[in-house]
């Protein structure tokens, strides 16, 4: 068996380690030369990657250093991305076709009910106010209006069994 079939065998990180081979035609140095940089630049890569792996913090962990009291620099890094990065996930929230759509809606129901002098409930809403589009559910309207009364545009009273509504 050659020096060659026998560094072969061997695998990758020996054939590395060996000394150099004496008594090899060009061809021959050539095709081992060739081996040896690949097995060397697998090595490096294998070696970056291990490094990566042991110097980047998870999120889970820098969340548990905090709850610890372990406030070090690394876990004050990795939780300011982390907040970073859920501010850009919030600030880029557009409203959708249906919110938009929501919206028009509940300044028309504000507009009817402005109309009246009085607390209405969500049918005589429905059914007297002008300006609504058609089509309008109990449901929708009530959804609506519970909108509205925690943004604090419509205040809710309840007389005996029945709900109202009225502009706050």
């Amino acid at each position: 068996m050659t020096e060659k079939n026998r560094r072969a065998k061997r695998g990758c990180g020996l054939a590395i380690r060996n000394r150099p081979i004496k008594n090899l035609n060009g061809k021959n140095k050539k095709v081992l030369d060739n081996q040896i940089k690949k097995c060397y630049n697998e090595y490096i890569k294998r070696k970056k990657e291990v490094i990566i792996m042991t110097n980047t913090m998870t999120y889970a962990q820098a969340i548990d250093n905090a709850i610890n009291g372990n406030m070090d620099e690394a876990t004050v890094e990795r939780l300011t991305a982390l907040k970073e990065q859920l501010g850009k996930r919030s600030a880029s929230k557009t409203p959708t076709k249906k919110q938009k759509e929501n919206e028009v809606i509940m300044d028309a129901i504000e507009v009817a009910m402005s109309k009246f002098n009085e607390p209405v409930t969500v049918t005589e809403l429905i059914t007297t106010g002008e300006g609504l589009p058609e089509g309008l559910t109990n449901q929708k309207v009530s959804a609506l209006l519970r909108k509205m009364i925690e943004a604090g545009r419509v205040v809710k009273t309840i007389e005996g069994k029945r709900a109202v509504f009225a502009l706050a």
